[in-house]
């Protein structure tokens, strides 16, 4: 896309189409247009804006779709941890044999916490004024948290925390002359990794994004 005057950000782009859209009837006239082009370029426009409308509403409900399972999945929860204290009183009653077990397959061992091979997850969601940083901690003390704006290189810390649910409060910073148009969002890369005992674990979380909005 041009860049000249195309905007960059997706919400951006979608309300300089619906502008183009709702101008263009009257402005088309005045540089030639016939009203059959018209038409078709404003059905252009609108094929775009349904497009960009798909796409929000897909992100929007894959987020809602993780955070959904992963509530279902967490240690305390009333899914899976539910599940696994009728395993444990199924295991404790009289009628349970080895052969009940092996049927159901709950018959093993916890594994144990492996913390050269600890490798994080997590992910971030935008709120008015804030991106929530959210993670498992799988037996780990606590976790590191950095970001950096995409397309840098240097990563800043944010500290270690012990519970999921990092409040972050991006800030642009002062330039002198400052930014003209002044940016509306700028697009955050965060990673994980884990602490114990005060020292660095395992390996850094795979890259994840989210764009903060001003």
């Amino acid at each position: 896309m041009n860049k000249g005057y195309l905007p960059a950000a997706i919400a951006l782009f979608r309300a300089w189409l619906q502008n183009f859209w709702s101008n263009l009837s009257v402005q088309g006239l005045l540089v030639g247009q016939t009203v059959t082009q018209i038409n078709a370029t404003k059905a252009n426009a609108q094929a775009g804006m349904d497009k960009i409308d798909a796409v929000v509403a897909a992100k929007a409900n894959l987020k809602s779709k993780v955070k959904d399972y992963h509530d279902w999945q967490k240690s305390g929860g009333t899914g899976l941890a539910v599940i696994r204290q009728n395993v444990a009183t199924y295991k404790t009653n009289t009628g349970y044999t080895h052969a009940i077990g092996e049927i159901l397959d709950i018959i093993g061992t916890d594994d144990p916490f492996d913390a050269a091979d600890f490798k994080p997850v997590g992910e971030a969601h935008h709120h008015p004024g804030y991106n929530l940083i959210e993670f498992f901690k799988h037996g780990v003390e606590l976790m590191r948290i950095e970001y950096r704006v995409k397309g840098t290189v240097a990563w800043i810390d944010l500290g270690r925390v012990s519970q999921t649910g990092f409040h972050h409060v991006y800030v642009l910073p002062v330039l002198v002359p400052p930014v003209v148009p002044a940016p509306v969002s700028v697009l955050l890369e965060y990673r994980l990794t884990g602490v114990m005992h005060d020292v660095l674990i395992g390996h850094e979380s795979d890259i994840f994004e989210e764009n903060f909005v001003f």
